[in-house]
């Protein structure tokens, strides 16, 4: 059975708080609210615009505001993670301002507690109960804990977390994310997916979602490729980081269909990013080397971090904003929070874009972003169903049309959306079908370059350095040649001179071995020149082949590219059409269901009321025949009794009768013996036992009148109630039959209206259980769509923290904690009105107290919190923490009295009304109901002397009771 159901059902019999509104259309309400200026909406309050589309999004009625006492509860269960202390109750429900609920929010934000809740609720989210590997846990809330304090945007929280390699020793802990999942690339891509942006994307790693359509193989590949170049790197100290590298790219093949694609770096929601290229070797501003941790220049994690947290990818900023309403509502607008797709769509699309959007203007400041959920009439309201669950025919039958109109338009365009992609796919798979060769040519015409490229320049160099000794020996042999020219002129002109006629000879002789030389060069040019115009030929011809093919590959890329664009701009637009056509049959069933369940509870009142009055006619007539039965029964016990007792007295007057004659009998013959007897004792005087026998003749003659004279009175009297008896049974056997024969006339009417009851009975029950059927649906879509408020099952943490509160185990230590404060630092008189170190003091208080009682939290979370690296928002129940609230050493101290403990506080309370209210303001954050006072006054008076620990016993009942154990 629902167990919120089951809680509604029992709190309505203790309050009725119903406010019964009038019925808004859902297209009526969304006209005025489009009619009215953007400006406008703009300038208003988030909480209203909150209110606004919740109203507008919704059927019926609304339910009222929760009451004060539900309020405070409540909102410091959300924002502080605990119960509010009695004085904290008090104060707020003496309170008579018109602004007290907001005073009392903006308290909560502005405390210490807030940061320390919020630190734990994140550490819970991301990590998930993850067992500390590489960053411990308390440095990883410490760090939580800071970045609320000092008001850090989730934006830059998230980057942090997203983008941090464990260098930075301020915000090392932020690494814990990436560590404590040892960094293995498809754990993190899911949990990126789930965590960050709301997305599963799990079972889309091997193949395209089998169950979602919206989920994708790229998209998973798109996250993944953030990811793939991350490493855990540990240095020579032992200290880990999460590194990165500069290369690795990411293809994949689907196992279904062996469809095979690539993806870079993409987010989801996102169009593929544009990444920078380098040169070979200029790839990292540190290479990796042995025990070198390598710094790219470009890093895809980084750009995960500032993309995702740029507050323009709307993935990221929906599930933040859902994630924080679901924290304050119960549950998300989108639930599950971590399966956002189009067949799951946001019960209310217009909100949520609302709530992501102003998250961003807010600049992701989480204080002003819970202040404007607790601030609402959404978030304030009460757990009871309106009474104004109806709609009029008319209108629901407009309304019905209208929705299925505008069904029919978006299927047909869903339908024409999924064709569009389909042929995209297709084009696309065309084109890849087209690559697939080409780059399979690609590769091998790259293979041989590099070989050809080092030949070609091998043969180059050899041809340079020959062309080189060419140029020398020519150079040498010009040279030469004019010097011995010039020489023979000058011989020539002076033939007297034998010097120079012998420097002619000599030199020209030596520019014709030169010229050989020359000759020589040529020769050994000529071929290798050949061979390296050969070589650069065929490298050229290579790599034109590589360039066209190159070109025609980056074409089809191209291609491919611009179709997994459209395909994604379609595939956007697909989910958003698919998205509605699911709310609005969502909406037509809500439609239908209200306007069926005033007709099924007209039904099951009518069918009630016809039950009460056959009831009640079959009752009034079973009375009358139990009551002649019983009559009858009287009657014939009585004429039963008589004839047995006449019967018996008949039987008793032969009998008596007969024993008259035998004492006659005896009146004659008892004298005779008695004379005869005298003869026989004057012959044996001394006969002992003749004396005796003389004896015993004389008490019986003696004894006989008596004994005549009694048998005569019980003949007399047994006859006189033999005569009364058979009167009675002569005046019994009229009013028996007349009783009988009235009974037996109406036994036919009776089993008659029997079966009619019977009838009327079962049909007042289907009648029932169908409004009952109708109304459950009812109280769910409500709840879901946010028009009641909802229950919320206590996290491990809240429950320890209440239970420590409300038993005064918070506030024992809070005095203690303050004294060791007050004697290690006193504050003056002047430090006292100085705002800000009153607030540092407070700072100072929060963190001694929570230091000294955090150990206690431990056990709760092993008993009641879910597996490390599950979802942790599910309520369960075991043996173990029956046993554990029961019989737990940890929680029986606290309750045991003593040392200022709830149970010490109420056994000193002499008057048992106060005591009473002291115990539910504690436990409950209410005043005590009449009879819930009245059974606390009996059950201690029933108790006596016992009394302490009857008193030990109530808290431990209020304190494990539903009540206690839901935030409501």
């Amino acid at each position: 059975m629902n167990l919120a159901f089951v809680f509604r059902e029992r709190t309505a019999k203790h309050r009725i708080s119903w406010r019964c509104l009038w019925v808004v259309t859902l297209t009526g309400l969304l006209g005025q609210v489009m009619a009215r200026p953007v400006a406008m909406l703009a300038a208003e309050p988030l909480h209203t615009r909150i209110d606004a589309s919740i109203a507008a999004g919704h059927p019926g009625s609304l339910s009222e505001l929760a009451s004060d006492a539900e309020f405070i509860r409540r909102i410091y269960l959300d924002l502080h993670g605990t119960v509010p202390t009695t004085t904290q109750v008090r104060s707020f429900l003496a309170d008579e301002s018109a602004d007290k609920r907001p005073k009392v929010v903006d308290h909560l934000l502005a405390d210490p507690r807030f940061s320390r809740f919020m630190a734990t609720t994140f550490d819970v989210m991301i990590m998930e109960r993850q067992a500390d590997k590489h960053i411990k846990t308390p440095q990883w809330r410490t760090y939580l804990y800071e970045s609320f304090l000092s008001g850090k945007g989730l934006d830059q929280l998230s980057r942090e977390i997203l983008s941090a390699d464990g260098v930075d020793p301020k915000l090392r802990p932020s690494v814990r994310f990436y560590l404590d999942r040892e960094g293995e690339t498809n754990r993190l891509t899911r949990d990126v997916g789930r965590i960050f942006f709301g997305m599963d994307l799990q079972c889309a790693q091997c193949h395209d979602h089998p169950l979602i359509d919206d989920y994708y193989q790229e998209d998973y590949y798109g996250i993944f490729a953030f990811l793939n170049r991350s490493f855990v790197f540990t240095a020579k100290d032992k200290k880990v980081f999460f590194a990165e590298k500069a290369e690795g790219n990411v293809s994949f093949t689907s196992v279904f269909t062996k469809e095979a694609g690539e993806s870079g770096p993409c987010l989801p929601a996102s169009q593929p990013i544009e990444e920078p290229e380098f040169k070979k070797g200029e790839e990292y501003q540190v290479k990796p080397a042995k025990n070198v941790r390598p710094i790219p220049k470009y890093s895809r994690r980084q750009q995960l971090a500032m993309l995702a947290t740029s507050g323009k990818n709307q993935a990221f900023n929906r599930n933040l904003a859902n994630r924080l309403w679901a924290h304050m509502m119960g549950k998300g607008l989108v639930e599950p929070v971590d399966l956002n797709h189009s067949d799951n769509p946001a019960v209310n699309p217009e909100l949520m874009e609302v709530l992501s959007n102003e998250l961003v203007a807010m600049k992701f400041d989480i204080r002003s972003f819970l202040r404007a959920l607790a601030l609402s009439e959404t978030y304030q309201r009460s757990l009871d169903m309106p009474q104004g669950l109806s709609i009029p025919a008319e209108q629901a039958a407009q309304e019905v049309a209208s929705l299925e109109a505008d069904h029919k338009q978006r299927v047909a365009s869903a339908q024409q959306l999924s064709a569009e992609i389909e042929e995209l796919a297709k084009q696309r798979l065309q084109q890849k079908e087209s690559l697939a060769p080409l780059a399979k040519q690609l590769t091998d015409l790259a293979k041989p370059l590099d070989a050809l490229r080092k030949k070609a320049a091998a043969a180059q160099k050899v041809a340079s350095d020959s062309k080189q000794q060419l140029t020398l020996k020519q150079e040498q042999s010009a040279a030469l040649e004019a010097a011995a020219t010039s020489t023979e002129q000058a011989a020539k002109a002076l033939p007297k001179e034998a010097e120079l006629q012998k420097a002619a000879v000599t030199l020209r002789n030596r520019a014709k071995q030169l010229q050989q030389q020359v000759v020589a060069a040529e020769k050994d040019y000529q071929p290798k020149n050949a061979a390296s115009l050969a070589a650069t030929k065929m490298l050229s011809e290579k790599e034109q082949t590589a360039t066209e093919v190159g070109g025609r590959v980056n074409q089809l890329k191209a291609k491919i590219a611009e179709l997994t664009v459209q395909i994604r701009n379609t595939r956007f637009d697909y989910q958003s059409q698919n998205q509605h056509v699911m709310l609005i049959v969502d909406r037509i069933s809500d439609i239908r269901l209200l306007a069926s369940y005033e007709g099924l509870a007209t039904a099951a009142t009518q069918s009630r009321q016809k039950f009460d009055r056959t009831s009640a006619e079959f009752r009034s007539l079973n009375e009358k025949v139990t009551t002649l039965s019983t009559e009858l029964a009287k009657l014939e016990t009585a004429l039963q009794r008589a004839t047995q007792t006449n019967a018996t007295v008949t039987k008793e007057v032969a009998r008596l009768q007969r024993r008259q004659m035998v004492l006659q009998q005896l009146g004659q013959l008892l004298p005779q013996v008695a004379g005869n007897l005298e003869g026989v004792g004057t012959q044996l005087p001394k006969d002992p036992e003749v004396i005796q026998v003389q004896q015993q003749i004389k008490q019986r003659l003696e004894k006989l009148p008596q004994d005549v004279s009694q048998a005569a009175k019980a003949l007399t009297e047994n006859k006189t109630l033999a005569t009364s008896t058979a009167q009675q049974m002569v005046e019994l056997r009229p009013p028996v039959d007349t009783t009988r024969k009235q009974r037996d006339e109406l036994m036919p009417k009776a089993v008659e209206l029997k079966q009619e009851f019977e009838l009327v009975q079962a049909g007042s029950k289907e009648s029932e259980e169908k409004r009952l059927a109708v109304y459950k649906q009812l109280v769910e879509s409500w709840e879901r769509r946010f028009a009641i408020a909802g229950l919320k099952p206590m996290t491990p943490e809240q429950l320890a923290w209440s239970i420590m509160q409300a038993l005064g185990v918070w506030e024992r230590q809070r005095i203690s904690s303050r004294a060791e404060l007050d004697k290690k630092s006193p504050l003056s008189e002047a430090d006292k009105k100085d705002v800000g170190k009153l607030a540092e003091r407070n700072k100072q208080l929060e963190a001694a107290v929570h230091g000294k009682l955090q150990g206690n939290v431990a056990a709760f979370v092993k008993l009641f919190g879910a597996g490390a690296g599950q979802p942790q928002g599910d309520f369960f129940a075991t043996v173990d923490q029956a046993l554990f609230m029961a019989n737990g050493g940890l929680v029986r101290g606290w309750l045991a009295a003593g040392g200022g403990s709830l149970s010490e506080r109420l056994n000193k309370q002499t008057d048992v009304p106060a005591l009473t209210e002291e115990l539910y303001i504690s436990v409950f954050s209410r005043r005590p109901t009449e009879t819930e006072a009245q059974e606390v006054a009996q059950y201690l008076e029933d108790r006596g002397k016992e009394r302490p620990q009857a008193i030990q016993e109530i808290v431990w009942a209020l304190l494990t009771s539903v009540e206690f154990r839901f935030n409501h």
